[in-house]
């Protein structure tokens, strides 16, 4: 309902209530409802007005509260809670979904050497170039720190596997004129049915770990994913 139906909507309602009253306190000889309704509308239209914009208020304030709750402040992308309360719920059983951990290589080297503004600069950029390397329905969050989370929505691990790739060969990032060569590594793996995932996203992570002791900028996926 838009304002101007919740402003009538509340006007209806103290005009009921007006008339009520001066039932209760003149008997037969109250007012008429639209007598009732005019003196209602009279008098209680500049508080319906405030009532229903501070309503408006609160609830914008809300929906913003609650965005800000699951949004990473840094990259703009959903944080650890939001993206594991989206893949919290089983999947249907007619889909297959594939989990990815992703960790930015020798991150720590890139703070020592250039800076933590910097570090936060290449987090930023990562997170807009992936956005433009998965698919609509794909989510990406950042768990924390320089680590990121990936669901890709009804996939293969062959339909996986070349965007895991391209998400670890990384690019080059020119920050204040200085080209920094980011590379990640990547763990992924098959969701099949309602494995819980948990212990997909745990899979995901070995996977990493793998990638890490096999020279990093790689991806590979789980050994028991199907």
């Amino acid at each position: 309902m838009d304002f101007i139906g919740k402003a009538l909507a509340m006007l209806a309602i103290l005009g009921a209530l007006n008339l009520l009253r001066d039932v209760l306190s003149y008997g037969d000889g109250h007012d008429s409802f639209a007598n009732n309704l005019y003196e209602a509308a009279f008098v209680g239209t500049p508080f319906v007005i405030l009532s229903l914009a501070a309503l408006g208020h609160m609830q914008k304030l809300q929906h913003k509260l609650v965005m800000l709750a699951a949004t990473d402040m840094l990259t703009g992308l959903p944080n650890r809670r939001a993206f594991m309360e989206v893949v919290k719920h089983p999947n249907q059983e007619t889909r297959s979904d594939v989990l990815m951990m992703v960790d930015i290589d020798h991150f720590k080297r890139i703070n020592d050497t250039y800076g933590h503004a910097v570090g936060d600069r290449c987090l930023q950029e990562l997170a807009t170039r992936f956005r433009t390397q998965l698919r609509e329905q794909d989510v990406v969050a950042r768990m924390g720190g320089e680590e990121f989370a990936v669901l890709l929505v009804d996939a293969t691990p062959s339909q996986a596997a070349p965007i895991a790739e391209q998400i670890a060969q990384g690019g080059l990032i020119s920050l204040e004129e200085t080209p920094i060569r980011i590379t990640t590594s990547v763990g992924y793996a098959l969701r099949d049915g309602d494995e819980p995932a948990d212990t997909v996203l745990q899979r995901a992570d070995q996977a990493l770990y793998r990638a890490k002791s096999e020279g990093r900028a790689c991806a590979r996926m789980a050994l028991d994913a199907a």
